[in-house]
């Protein structure tokens, strides 16, 4: 997931320094989650279903203790939800009903999960890619590589679906080798004047602006 952008060192986000004109706000995150429970999150992901080092000290999951048939001992109100949207309404929790906009990469590309954050206020994207033979549930993924088949260089559509009364998006983006593409439920496929980029094409350079979604998951740093 991705928190703001712009900022090198994540630890500034929880800075208490005064406000500078040169360099601007500090973001202020100590009321949503304290900077070592962010850092034990970060750390526990970074060795999911990995060996870690001996010394490694895994302090998050010292907090989440499991009884001995494995399930927490202090169950998620979010149970109801699959085991990847139950995740992300976990991890989002300090921002429920805030606005705010979270970017996640393609391991949280789950249309259910996408919803349910709609559903307490948090806008979700997430980039989509094909897991082996199949796309996640409610993306069209054969109609749009057809549709995106001859498209020029930085063409953008949003595909719209309503689903249990409310709009899923799929923004889409044709780059040099690929379709871009990320789930949502907000957003619009508008160029970002200050994010060009550019191809080598057929002998020659070409660019184009990114679109809104697409500059905002590539400028964002992600967990």
């Amino acid at each position: 997931m991705a928190c703001f952008y712009g900022i090198s060192d994540y630890c500034l986000w929880w800075s208490k320094k005064t406000i500078n004109t040169f360099e601007g706000a500090p973001f202020r995150l100590n009321k949503f989650i304290i900077c070592g429970h962010f850092s034990a999150i970060t750390e526990a992901i970074r060795y999911t279903n990995k060996t870690p080092p001996q010394d490694f000290l895994d302090n998050f999951h010292e907090d989440h203790p499991k009884l001995a048939n494995g399930k927490w001992a202090f169950p998620s109100p979010y149970e109801s939800h699959s085991k990847t949207a139950e995740l992300m309404l976990c991890m989002t929790e300090p921002i429920h009903h805030t606005g705010k906009i979270v970017c996640m990469d393609s391991g949280f590309c789950v249309t259910a999960g996408i919803l349910a954050l709609h559903q307490m206020g948090v806008y979700g994207q997430a980039l989509i890619k094909k897991w082996g033979q199949y796309w996640p549930k409610h993306v069209p993924g054969v109609h749009m590589e057809m549709e995106f088949f001859e498209r020029e260089l930085g063409f953008g559509k949003t595909f719209v679906q309503t689903i249990e009364n409310q709009k899923f998006l799929v923004h889409c983006h044709k780059d040099d080798r690929y379709v871009c593409k990320i789930m949502s439920t907000h957003g619009l496929m508008l160029p970002v004047d200050d994010h060009i980029t550019y191809r080598y094409l057929n002998g020659e350079w070409e660019s184009f602006k990114y679109c809104e979604p697409m500059s905002r998951h590539n400028r964002s740093k992600h967990w």
